[in-house]
């Protein structure tokens, strides 16, 4: 027996397309119906009996009244595919039913009264069948059940009258008719067509999603999606008033494992390691690999600190044992960093801190085994504070510098544009990475100065490119949404005398998402000014689609996250060639970031991509 094939995607997006359309035509559909029945039955009030003139007009205008009601009752209701189902299998028989009901009435109607009379009857069949049909045209198969059953025993009858004008009137509704067929054929075509395109921007969309929330290799959540679990699980917890904590770990001997023996190993060994821990840890536990040969595991529940500990213990002695792979046998060990929310920690951010530290005190005081992050520990968070401090200072100007990365030309290999990568060195506290304190800038309100200054900077070192250099400045959310800074970008330019379509503004999905009516005003208002903007690690997030709709952009920048999956993963090429098909087809740029190998270059390539950045090209330099 042959197995039934599973219903695709476009098939269930068009089920909910029809019944959402054929919802909205409803109340129209039986309003025509009604009207015209209550016309028909008073033109033939003297002429038919009163249970045909009056009670059945009455009971159909009933039967419509309810099931209007009872449409009305369930029109936010979210549809599932077997609910679409069955509202679209009742349409069918319910179309059947009306059709056979016209169509029997009518026939009683039809030789009664003079000719004007009957004329009606005429004129009744042909606008209510095709209204009907047309309020009908999202389910195209109960349109034609309508129309066959309801019009070919009428336009018969009038046909074999013998009367050359009911004759003429038949064959004119059967050739009207022919002709609504034909557009609603069309049109349903259309109409599916639609469905599938949604269904496959729909499919597209989760493909995003599922890559950018997983790693390939490990199969575990990724460092993006581990953050969102966090959020989401801090929420809960507060809301319950239960203790949340969280495990960073780290593998001791991995790195020298992976050098003498290859990174084929390497990726075995890792692939392990997630096994373990999902042995070790609870199932609905969240693991994570957050890059390299660190991971993170979501302990929910009020467990203690010995119990902590308890847990810590177990992920050591797990990732400790002996792992074989291929001619060799592994030893490695694992250190890990625990902390507490909220005795220890208040945000997501800060829970993280707090971990990254214990495991940093665990890695360097005492390797392979787990360190509870406590009181002790504030110190970070104090050098943290000092940074915020330190970017109020009048000073800061000095420290602050620019590196620039090229991006490339694939097709000539030279440089179009250049990124600019704001760097900070402390006389104090020494060199600060960029994720640090721009989002220690952004937490103080400093972030206004620093991108300021920042891009003043990159104006400077600009004026002396060639005038077909570009610029490509990053602007953060608050940047985006805040008037005084979009009127300093656009006054700084003209003060530096830098035409603005020499600089190229990019913006990520967070900005937008901040306050999404105020960053899509800065962007027409920057892009009205002449300049350039980009879409910075497109993919990443749930509504970069609709984004491209809303904003005109210039460039979009694949993020990369896509491209480390290039040459291991058929999806995730997939996913860069189609974006790099549908960035074409609207007319942008498309930039693949973060190619560091002469391999991904050469698959980038191969799937259409102009435009790329990474360090396989360049490392960012001084300016």
């Amino acid at each position: 027996m042959k197995a039934k094939e599973a219903p695709t995607a476009g098939s269930e997006e068009l089920l909910r397309l029809q019944v959402n359309a054929f919802r909205q035509q409803i109340p129209l559909m039986y309003g025509v119906v009604c009207s015209n029945a209550f016309a028909l039955g008073w033109t033939h009030f003297d002429v038919a009996p009163f249970w045909l003139s009056v009670i059945c007009p009455i009971l159909l205008a009933l039967v419509s009244a309810l099931r209007v009601i009872s449409w009305w009752r369930v029109r936010r209701q979210v549809l599932t595919n077997e609910h679409a189902k069955r509202v679209l299998r009742s349409t069918h028989i319910f179309a059947l039913v009306l059709g056979a009901s016209f169509v029997s009435w009518s026939l009683l109607m039809a030789p009664l009264g003079d000719a004007y009379q009957q004329m009606h009857v005429a004129i009744f069949m042909g606008l209510t069948s095709f209204a009907c049909a047309t309020c009908l045209m999202h389910v195209r198969t109960a349109a034609l059940l309508f129309l066959g059953v309801a019009l070919v025993p009428f336009t018969y009858y009038y046909a074999s009258s013998g009367n050359f004008v009911l004759i003429a009137i038949a064959g004119n509704i059967a050739m009207v008719a022919g002709l609504v067929i034909i557009v609603q054929d069309r049109y349903y075509r259309d109409f599916s067509a639609l469905a599938q395109s949604r269904a496959e921007a729909r499919q597209l969309h989760g493909d995003m999603a599922m890559l950018a929330g997983a790693d390939s290799l490990t199969k575990l959540a990724n460092r993006r999606r581990f953050f969102i679990n966090l959020g989401e699980e801090i929420t809960q917890a507060s809301l319950a008033g239960t203790r949340l904590s969280i495990a960073l770990i780290d593998l001791d001997g991995f790195k020298q494992v992976n050098d003498v023996h290859g990174h084929s190993t390497g990726d075995q060994i890792l692939v392990t390691v997630a096994e373990r821990l999902r042995a070790v840890v609870d199932n609905d536990a969240v693991i994570a690999r957050l890059g390299g040969d660190e991971f993170a595991i979501i302990l929910a529940g009020g467990s203690n600190d010995a119990e902590l500990r308890a847990h810590g213990l177990a992920l050591c002695l797990a990732l400790r044992e002996p792992i074989p792979v291929g001619n060799i046998v592994a030893q490695i060990g694992a250190s890990v960093g625990i902390a507490s929310y909220p005795d220890k920690a208040k945000t997501a951010e800060e829970l993280y801190e707090c971990a990254d530290y214990a495991l940093y005190r665990a890695k360097n005081e005492a390797p392979g085994t787990t360190a509870l992050f406590t009181k002790a520990h504030k110190g970070r968070i104090r050098r943290l504070s000092m940074i915020e401090q330190r970017l109020r200072a009048p000073e800061v100007v000095d420290e602050l510098s620019l590196v620039f990365q090229p991006i490339v030309d694939m097709r000539s290999g030279k440089a179009i544009a250049f990124e600019a990568l704001a760097r900070w060195t402390h006389a104090e506290l020494g060199p600060i990475p960029p994720d640090i304190f721009i989002r220690a800038a952004e937490r103080s309100g400093a972030i206004t100065r620093i991108t300021q200054l920042l891009y003043v900077q990159a104006l400077r070192a600009l004026q002396d490119w060639p005038d077909n250099i570009v610029l490509s400045f990053n602007l953060s959310a608050h940047d985006l949404v805040a008037t005084t800074s979009v009127s300093q970008i656009i006054e700084t330019a003209a003060l530096y005398g830098i035409r603005p379509t020499r600089i190229q503004l990019e913006i990520t999905e967070t900005a937008l998402l901040k306050d999404f009516d105020k960053a899509k005003r800065s962007v027409e208002r920057l892009k009205l000014a002449g300049f350039r903007i980009a879409l910075d690690d497109f993919g990443v997030g749930y509504s970069s689609l609709s984004y491209l709709h809303s904003l005109a952009f210039d460039r979009i920048k694949i993020d990369k996250s896509f491209t480390d999956q290039l040459d291991t993963h058929d999806a995730g090429r997939s996913i860069v060639r189609t974006i790099i098909d549908l960035s074409e087809s609207l007319g942008m740029d498309c930039v693949v970031e973060g190619i560091e190998t002469e391999r991904q270059s050469q698959l980038a390539q191969r799937l259409g991509c102009k435009f790329a950045q990474g360090h396989h090209f360049a490392r960012p330099m001084v300016g």
